[in-house]
């Protein structure tokens, strides 16, 4: 769960009563959580936002706490005893500890639970719920819960669901779950779908990332993410989460140095840059002789950064990691 005041943290696997938590029920075992977590720590060297959170979140620290590795073979099942039962058993404890939050209750504007998946995960989840919840948090209040669903899969996906919801809700709570509770608690989840294995699409976005953004030497590039898939187990290990600089020190000791300047906005950084010229450029002027004609400037273009933006929605097969990563703005001076 991604939690996060004006920053967020993201805790992979990790308990909803710290700044962030996060759910991540994995398929592929360890090494697919690794490369999850790499993920993370790549959106947070590059100043990107994942899940779809607002631009004017951003990570500042990953932990992970559980070193819990879900069953590769994980089912959507209407089972409580099941992986994906498990799995939903952990995302309702999360909720119900972050809404109680005595310093800050969950907000679904800032915080998401994440099931992280791969490609070869079932359709059912992959697909089907993915798309349900991401309509959730946006029905109107008078809604049912049930018109995040468009067609028929969806709705066998989300009864199943709700019915399994249902079940663990009276096992965990002592309670009957009504639609209001179980509304409120889906508007925070979130499916992504991620396929960073060896020779995919998805590594290669990943360390394109790290070369043209994060590295001062993007050759590199390979050996800082077998780096950070690395730091994951470690922080499992101690119950730590790790920063910036905890990642830049555990770069540099693999000899992979990061770009001197950072900026956690790319078009912020751009735009900074042309005020700067534009700055430039009125000082020039003041000394330019009364006799010369002056040209006025005409509006810079769009700032065009949607590469960064490609590169990060590659490395999810739905093509929505981080929902308006990047997005193209225009920058013109007051005049």
């Amino acid at each position: 769960m991604a939690k996060a005041p004006k920053s967020s943290g993201s805790n992979v696997g990790g308990k909803a009563d710290r700044q962030s938590a996060g759910g991540a029920a994995m398929s592929g075992g360890g090494r697919f959580q690794d490369e999850v977590g790499a993920d993370l720590f790549v959106h947070l060297l590059a100043g990107a936002t994942p899940f779809g959170l607002p631009n004017s979140t951003s990570l500042e620290h990953v932990a992970s706490e559980t070193g819990q590795d879900t069953d590769e073979r994980i089912e959507h099942s209407a089972r409580p005893a099941s992986e994906m039962g498990k799995t939903w058993r952990q995302f309702l404890r999360q909720h119900a500890a972050g809404a109680t939050d005595p310093h800050r209750p969950l907000d679904a504007a800032r915080d998401r639970i994440v099931l992280a998946v791969g490609p070869e995960s079932p359709e059912t989840v992959r697909a089907r719920l993915r798309e349900v919840l991401s309509r959730m948090a946006g029905l109107p209040p008078a809604a049912s819960i049930e018109r995040a669903a468009a067609n028929t899969k969806e709705k066998q996906a989300l009864t199943s669901l709700l019915s399994l919801l249902r079940a663990l809700w009276q096992e965990e709570f002592k309670s009957v779950a009504t639609d209001d509770d179980l509304r409120h608690f889906l508007a925070f989840v979130r499916v992504t779908v991620l396929e960073l294995g060896d020779g995919t699409h998805g590594r290669t976005a990943m360390e394109t990332v790290l070369s043209n953004r994060v590295l001062a030497d993007g050759q590199n590039a390979r050996t800082a993410w077998v780096t950070l898939c690395h730091a994951p187990k470690s922080l499992s290990a101690n119950r730590k989460g790790i920063d910036r600089a905890g990642l830049e020190m555990r770069l540099r000791d693999t000899g992979c140095l990061l770009r001197r300047a950072h900026s956690p906005d790319p078009v912020r950084a751009v735009a900074e840059s042309v005020e700067s010229a534009h700055d430039k450029l009125d000082e020039l002027l003041k000394r330019t002789p009364a006799s010369l004609p002056i040209l006025e400037a005409e509006p810079e273009p769009s700032l065009d950064t949607a590469g960064l933006h490609d590169a990060f929605a590659r490395a999810e097969l739905c093509g929505k990691l981080g929902d308006g990563l990047v997005r193209r703005r225009s920058v013109t001076r007051a005049r």
